[in-house]
This record gives structure tokens, C-alpha cells and sequence, in this order.
């Protein structure tokens, strides 16, 4: 039994919002040993297992939270495996445009002033949101708020290991409390997923909260589930897109890869990558829960894929009406 104070490799990423990749880094190597430093962090090994003193977790955090060099010193580069985190840690997409290529490393508080590499202290945006951050254009607090999406959704997926219920992606952290008077909706939405053919499509315009609504019923039900499944897709401007558009974002999920144990490859066609993807899954013994915020008309031709088995409830956000499916059209917020 573990002391209280003791914990092992998933609490202690849980503890700190990290990757075991990136726990276990430092464990390895000292991170400032450009300062003649050797601290490195400190594990116990019994009985075969890597346990990690709570106290030890948080001075070293607080550690890494130290100039990482001396004022009007050349500043270090980042570690490759902190570097190797940031790029795990957004999936391949800048989190502020949900666009790729090219990417670069942002310290959220200038590095002249903070003068540390912190894995938290720093974001892997857009090279053109970096400028507009550096100009001023883009504030601190978006930077912060996209870095805490980014290590809630980490310790989401850390936590899974906890729980019956496997979070495939991630499970929308929301306050309950800032979300009232949408028990009704909530009822609705339950009850819609029993009724019809396990599929149910919020709909209402943009800006009204349909997303808020369903990230509550996610937290509200995701225990009635043994997976949980969240997907959300970008606007579709153009009709011609739309296939290839809902294909590829399950198919370069970076959290969908990881728990299936897959990767896109380069040269195969999309169909059939995405065919691989849904393969998997439904190969998943339980019943799944799978939420598809913004998703776009074409679901209609994909829907029969995922339910010729019985163990999918799929809830879809949308502004317009996708037909064949049960919708609940809610009010603004």
C-alpha cells in the first residue's frame, strides 16, 4: 500500500499535468545542467514500480519555476524533451487557430522576466500568433487560458487510468455551477438517446451555448459509458470538403492515435486510414460515447458506420438541422 504522500507514475502526472514521457525525463537528466546543476527528479523504486514523493513532486516544480540562467547570460535552449512534450502536448495543431505548420515555442511570461523554461511557461502557437503575442496584439491571457485547455486535457487523459469509464480524447472540464437552468435540456438529451436510433443533434445558432450544454452532459453521464469520445470539427465553408474534413479529424486525433496504438501514414488514402480508425473502435468491448461538437451535414452519409453495432450513443452539436437524426433545439443560454 502506498503512504499517503507516496504516489505512482499516473498521480504523479495527474499531480503535476504532465506525460509520463516528460516525468520520466526528468527523472534522467538534469534540465540545468547548463548551470552546473545536477538536480534531476527524485523516484523511489519498490518492489518494481517508480513511486514519487508528493513533496519532492512540488519542489521540484517549484525548481523549474527558478531562473534557468543568470541575468544577462545567454538564454539555454529548451530541452528536446520539453520541446518533445510541447509538440505531444497540442497535438499538431497551434491551439489558438487549430491550424498546423509552422509552429514555434512561446514563453508565456517573457522569458527576460521570468527567465525560466517551465514546461507550464511555455506554448507551441502559429508563427503568426507568436508575433501578434510579441506585439501585443494577442494578450497574456490567452496564452493562459489556451495553456491550462491544453494540461486539463493531459491530466484528462491521465486520469482515465483511474477510472472505469476510458477517455479515449478528453472530457471538457466545466463548471457545473456556471451552466444553470438547462436541466431540461439535459433530460431531453438523455432521453433523446434512448428513444431514437442513439443519435441526437443539439441545434441552435451560433454563440447560444450548445457546446456548453453538451460538455455538461458529458460530465454529468460519462460514467454511464466505458468509453468517452469527443471530436469537434472546424467550419465547413465548402460542401466538396466536408467528406475528407470529417474523416481527417479522426484520423490525425493525436489522442485518438495514441489510445488505438495507430498512426496516419503517409500515402495511404484518407478512407481508408479513417476505415482503420473506426476499426478500431468499434473493436472497443463496451458502450461508447461519442460527442461530435460542430459537426457538419456529411455526418448523415458516415452515421450507419459507427451504429451497425449497438454500443454507440452519439451526440452531435450543429447550427443547422441534419436530417434523419432526432434534434433538440435549445435557446440562448
Amino acid at each position: 500500500m502506498l503512504k499517503q504522500t507516496q504516489l505512482n507514475d499516473t498521480e504523479a502526472c495527474i499531480h503535476l499535468g504532465i506525460t509520463k514521457e516528460l516525468l520520466y525525463a526528468y527523472v534522467r537528466y538534469a534540465p540545468k545542467k547548463h548551470l552546473k546543476h545536477n538536480r534531476k527528479l527524485i523516484s523511489i523504486v519498490e518492489d518494481g514500480k517508480n513511486l514519487f514523493e508528493k513533496d519532492e513532486l512540488d519542489k521540484f516544480d517549484d525548481y523549474l519555476k527558478e531562473p534557468w540562467s543568470e541575468k544577462g547570460d545567454k538564454r539555454p535552449d529548451i530541452p528536446k524533451y520539453i520541446q518533445d512534450y510541447l509538440r505531444a502536448e497540442i497535438r499538431g495543431k497551434c491551439p489558438i487557430t487549430d491550424k498546423g505548420f509552422p509552429l514555434e515555442n512561446a514563453h508565456i511570461e517573457d522569458y527576460h522576466i521570468s527567465r525560466n523554461h517551465h514546461h507550464h511557461n511555455i506554448i507551441r502557437i502559429a508563427k503568426d500568433e507568436h508575433t501578434k503575442a510579441d506585439a501585443g496584439i494577442i494578450s497574456k491571457d490567452v496564452l493562459k487560458d489556451s495553456k491550462e485547455k491544453l494540461i486539463e486535457e493531459v491530466r484528462q487523459k491521465m486520469m482515465s487510468k483511474h477510472m472505469d469509464t476510458k477517455i479515449v480524447t478528453f472530457l471538457p472540464n466545466i463548471n457545473i455551477v456556471d451552466i444553470k437552468g438547462r436541466s431540461e435540456e439535459i433530460e431531453k438529451i438523455h432521453n433523446s438517446l434512448k428513444k431514437y436510433n442513439r443519435v441526437t443533434i443539439v441545434n441552435g445558432i451560433g454563440g447560444i451555448g450548445k457546446t456548453s450544454l453538451v460538455q455538461l452532459y458529458s460530465q454529468l453521464y460519462h460514467d454511464s459509458y466505458d468509453y468517452f469520445i469527443w471530436v469537434g470539427f472546424p467550419n465547413v465553408t465548402k460542401d466538396d470538403d466536408a467528406k475528407d474534413i470529417f474523416m481527417s479529424e479522426f484520423v490525425n486525433n493525436f489522442l485518438i492515435q495514441d489510445f488505438l496504438g495507430i498512426s496516419s501514414v503517409k500515402g495511404t488514402p484518407l478512407k481508408n486510414q479513417f476505415e482503420l480508425v473506426l476499426k478500431k473502435l468499434k473493436q472497443l468491448k463496451g458502450k461508447k460515447l461519442l460527442v461530435l461538437d460542430n459537426v457538419p451535414n456529411v455526418f448523415s452519409q458516415f452515421h450507419t458506420q459507427f451504429l451497425n453495432s449497438k454500443d454507440w450513443d452519439i451526440i452531435g452539436t450543429s447550427r443547422s438541422i441534419i436530417e434523419d437524426f432526432a434534434y433538440i433545439d435549445i435557446d440562448v443560454l
